[in-house]
């Protein structure tokens, strides 16, 4: 039995010991980007071409990150790729009430809806505020 990790098993991540090309892109989705601003309801509040360094991976996390947490109900965005038209997260990335921060892989849409090719626009929606609540941001990380 050889001492190499498996090759596209478990290991097989950007971290592990088999590792994979990724991309993590970090977006501030609030006013001026400081932790201060607070999160308002949003369409389009972000959007994005889909560059070389992200062209084919497919989105496999979303962290959702609040400088301040929000005192009184969920903080939630939706991931939309318009140039083809589909939902790339199966429901809203919430973070809830008095958290900071999510890891919502969870709720990433299966193949081929969460792939991204070259040149594709794909945007942002803040579809809940919540209470007090400042500092959105969002990790999406691809591979």
């Amino acid at each position: 039995m050889s001492d190499q990790p498996s090759k596209h098993g478990e290991q097989h991540t950007p971290w592990g010991p088999d590792q994979i090309k990724y991309h993590a892109l970090h977006v501030a989705l609030t006013g001026d980007r400081d932790d201060d601003d607070p999160v308002i309801v949003e369409s389009n509040v972000f959007r994005e071409v889909v560059h070389e360094d992200c062209a084919g991976l497919r989105l496999k996390r979303l962290d959702v990150i609040l400088g301040t947490a929000s005192s009184g109900g969920d903080v939630s965005v939706f991931i939309e790729n318009e140039t083809q038209a589909v939902d790339m997260v199966s429901s809203d990335a919430s973070i809830s009430s008095g958290s900071n921060y999510s890891e919502q892989s969870g709720v990433i849409a299966a193949e081929p809806d969460n792939i991204v090719e070259l040149g594709d626009v794909w945007r942002v929606d803040v579809t809940e505020a919540g209470t007090g609540a400042k500092g959105l941001k969002i990790r999406l990380i691809f591979w």
